[in-house]
């Protein structure tokens, strides 16, 4: 271990932990790097490995030569150290020879590397580019796309014609096609930053299966819609309740207000206690009608700050329910349910390309979409 510098007992347990995976989180200048250094001089002088059988992975490339360069630091000072044998002393020799070619750089780098190398086992021409230019990456996207556009708006198979029609009529409304467009886009985006997208895109249909005729009964409104829909109501109720507990709710003269108040609350309560029990989904959406605020409220002259906070968190809890009812209840059981089974199974899927790559997408080697359906 370098004599210039003091490791904490944290720092040391990270240089000399062994035979186990060890996860280390530290901030920013809390001496990172240095104990990266360190646990590789461990790794090369104490556990003889060789300094090119390590992958040393940085966020920059600046990082990465700072990186090498205080490891051949270190790796001089260890080779003038006295008394080393003339084995120990060509061992350490070998290692800064070695030192450039290392895999220490980024995760880019290496990735990049590792597709140079194997090109052939994904069928990639081993001529490829990098596309570094996000012009070139739009357009490439955005080519690809129409191809695949014309392939199945033209395809012989009427059914697969029909499909690929009926995804985009159920995204696109009166608008052009680009909403549709910008759709997949975002999707193929989406799942291209996760290392499984192939089977999570196959899996993507399956939260909309409705098991019965009810929306409740749905993975979706189970996972997704109904914690959401408790958490943001919630946070509303809490809010109403917040009001009614100000000192001057109390008064006379905010007789009214108060009123109000608790009728809303309650309306709240019995929407939630509907969702939280899984009622119908009508049923519920009913309760949450009851949860849309009418009118406004006026200043009362003898408590104008209480009553102008209660107008003013009114107003933000009403607009925040009608923004909820609007998303999510704003047609009945029977028209979701269609909507669901016409917006069932769409999906991207990536199609290879042959001599480019984007930069962000060198580890799956796929830069362009096609679109599949998937109609139960």
């Amino acid at each position: 271990m370098s004599s210039k510098v003091k490791y904490t007992p944290a720092q040391e347990a990270a240089i000399n932990t062994r035979s186990s995976d060890i996860l280390i989180s530290a901030s920013a200048g809390s001496g990172k790097t240095s104990v990266l250094v360190e646990r590789v001089i461990k790794e090369v002088i104490a556990d003889q490995m060789p300094v090119d059988q390590l992958l040393v992975i940085t966020f920059t490339n600046a990082a990465a030569e700072e990186m090498k360069k205080r490891i051949k630091q270190r790796l001089e000072e260890e080779s003038r150290k006295p008394g080393l044998s003339k084995e120990e002393r060509n061992f350490l020799t070998r290692q800064l020879t070695s030192l450039e070619t290392a895999n220490i750089s980024t995760i880019d780098s290496f990735c990049l590397d590792v597709v140079r190398r194997f090109y052939y086992t994904i069928d990639l021409d081993p001529d490829f580019s990098i596309l570094t230019d996000e012009t070139q990456q739009s357009l490439l996207k955005e080519r690809a796309l129409r191809e695949v556009e014309h392939d199945y708006l033209e395809s012989p198979d009427p059914v697969q014609k029909q499909k690929f029609e009926t995804f985009y009529d159920a995204f696109l409304g009166d608008r052009n096609a680009d909403a549709s467009r910008d759709l997949l886009n975002a999707l193929y985006n989406y799942a291209m930053a996760k290392p499984d997208y192939e089977d999570w895109l196959s899996n993507l249909c399956q939260p909309y299966q409705v098991p019965t005729s009810d929306l409740v009964d749905s993975p979706l409104w189970q996972k997704q819609i109904k914690p959401y829909l408790l958490a943001a109501f919630g946070d509303l109720r809490e809010k109403v309740a917040e009001v009614l507990a100000l000192a001057d709710m109390e008064q006379a003269a905010m007789d009214k207000i108060r009123k109000l108040y608790e009728l809303e609350a309650a309306h709240l309560d019995q929407y939630l206690e509907s969702l939280d029990t899984d009622d119908p989904y009508d049923v519920q959406l009913a309760k949450a009608r009851d949860c849309i605020f009418e009118g406004t409220l006026r200043k009362v002259k003898a408590f104008p700050e209480a009553s102008l906070e209660a107008a003013e968190v009114r107003n933000e809890v009403k607009d925040r329910v009608s923004s909820l009812f609007l998303a999510f209840y704003a047609v009945d059981n029977q028209q979701h349910f269609v909507v669901i089974l016409r917006a069932d199974g769409r999906r991207i899927a990536p199609q290879r390309q042959r001599a480019a790559v984007v930069a962000a997408d060198v580890e799956h080697a796929e830069t362009v979409a096609r679109v599949h359906q998937r109609i139960d």
